[in-house]
């Protein structure tokens, strides 16, 4: 997938906070469209059973290395597995187990994973903002160009989880500002902001 070029670029300034600036050579892409709530469609749905029951006879995490593309998406397997984002399990209920799955660029908007399994799971441009990911397992997942503006991340782990250049919103301030440094950009630590396990 080739990246993206954004409008918004960013800087450090010389008390190492993120500050945001406009690069007015390069052409401001539209919005993207909100997140897609939609059941998948019977071919779909085949296709998802089809992954999970291949890997769960390889041993390995229910949905390593399958696509997931939208919040509709999640909302499905959560239904077909009994698995809840919600804080309150019922006695039947268990987290999201999304180890090793591919939500690369997914809009996830808002998607309460409360408690979810997302260890090595790659989320590259995934938008996270106003996501539950209350002590969520993040531990080596890629969330590189993220959206994690107003996500709660509270008790994550996010131990050797990869974020350049994911992006958060500040308490008290109205824009969206870049916490972890790009790939090859000097190491600068954003003030409240807690850092994962570098390798």
């Amino acid at each position: 997938m080739g990246r993206r070029v954004d409008a918004s670029t960013v800087r450090a300034d010389r008390d190492g906070e993120c500050t945001m600036r406009e690069d007015m050579a390069a052409p401001r892409e539209p919005d993207r469209t909100g997140p897609q709530d939609a059941e998948p469609t019977p071919d779909r749905q085949a296709e998802l059973r089809a992954a999970y029951a291949a890997n769960v006879a390889g041993g390995k995490p229910p949905y390593a290395g399958v696509a997931i593309r939208t919040r509709g998406e999640v909302t499905w397997i959560g239904r077909e597995h009994t698995w809840s984002g919600t804080s309150s399990l019922e006695p039947d209920q268990e987290p999201f187990n999304l180890s090793g799955a591919t939500l690369d660029d997914a809009n996830l908007s808002g998607a309460s994973l409360f408690r979810a399994n997302l260890s090595g799971a790659t989320l590259f441009e995934a938008d996270l903002s106003s996501a539950t990911l209350f002590e969520a397992d993040l531990s080596s997942a890629t969330l590189d160009e993220a959206n994690l503006s107003g996500a709660d991340l509270l008790g994550a782990n996010l131990r050797r989880a990869s974020l350049h250049g994911a992006k958060r919103r500040r308490p008290g301030r109205g824009r969206l500002e870049l916490c972890f440094p790009r790939r090859g950009e000097p190491e600068r630590r954003t003030p409240g902001a807690s850092e994962p396990e570098r390798h």
